[in-house]
């Protein structure tokens, strides 16, 4: 897709709206700016239920139509918060993905029947380019599900976000706000991100600026999902590619 729109010189950008939450804006900046200081985990969870019902005489849970599970229908959005956020923090060069290595465990644990082809939990390990750690969790088999969160920590602060919603945050350097919340939305109703972020892909279009979530920019958080599938096939780590 990325080359096609390339020779036929046609605009290709993603839709990944969490980037575009307040919270999630706050703390990139803050990521950005170094005030994490050497990082030690970028992780993040997405503890979530599907009853046997969402499957049954649906395209989800199929592997032609879905192409897989609760990692890349449900937890992808993390996972490209995850690599978003390190990414912001590292000393990387834009085209690189933040995450080196990836290994995994995928498994159908809390369904049953043929309703599901394809994992309900999975669980990655992932080491980034500098040497920090995190890990993905990913289901919809935990009833009756949960928030999800997203962490990025290291020596001189960590923050977490949750429901992609609000947050906490703590500095060693105070800067004025060493302990609080990072801007968030109004109510976990408010679904104006997707607006946000299809209205920053029309200002690239029309400014012709580079769009910050271009295709390759895009693909980070799919080369991670895809590494983590082929990982929990051969029993080895995968390098996202």
């Amino acid at each position: 897709m990325i080359t096609a729109c390339e020779h036929a010189g046609v605009r290709l950008g993603g839709i990944f709206q969490n980037r575009y939450h307040p919270a999630a804006r706050t703390v990139h900046e803050a990521a950005v700016s170094g005030r994490f200081g050497d990082l030690a985990a970028v992780s993040v969870s997405v503890p979530w239920w599907r009853p046997d019902e969402y499957y049954r005489d649906a395209w989800q849970g199929t592997q032609a139509l879905d192409g897989g599970g609760a990692l890349i229908n449900q937890s992808i959005h993390g996972v490209d918060m995850a690599q978003w956020l390190a990414g912001a923090a590292l000393d990387v060069v834009p085209e690189e993905n933040p995450v080196a290595e990836v290994f995994a465990y995928t498994d159908t644990l809390g369904h049953d029947g043929p309703e599901i082809e394809v994992e309900d939990t999975a669980v990655l390990s992932l080491r980034y380019r500098d040497g920090t750690l995190g890990h993905v969790l990913a289901t919809t088999s935990m009833y009756p599900g949960l928030e999800k969160r997203i962490r990025i920590g290291g020596r001189d602060g960590s923050a977490e976000i949750v429901a992609d919603e609000h947050g906490e945050w703590q500095f060693r350097d105070e800067q004025g706000n060493t302990t609080g919340t990072p801007a968030s939305s109004p109510s976990a109703a408010d679904r104006s991100e997707y607006g946000r972020n299809v209205e920053a892909f029309l200002d690239a279009v029309e400014s012709d600026e580079p769009y910050e979530l271009d295709g390759y920019e895009a693909r980070k958080a799919v080369a991670i999902v895809r590494a983590a599938y082929e990982s929990a096939e051969v029993g080895r780590p995968i390098v996202p590619n």
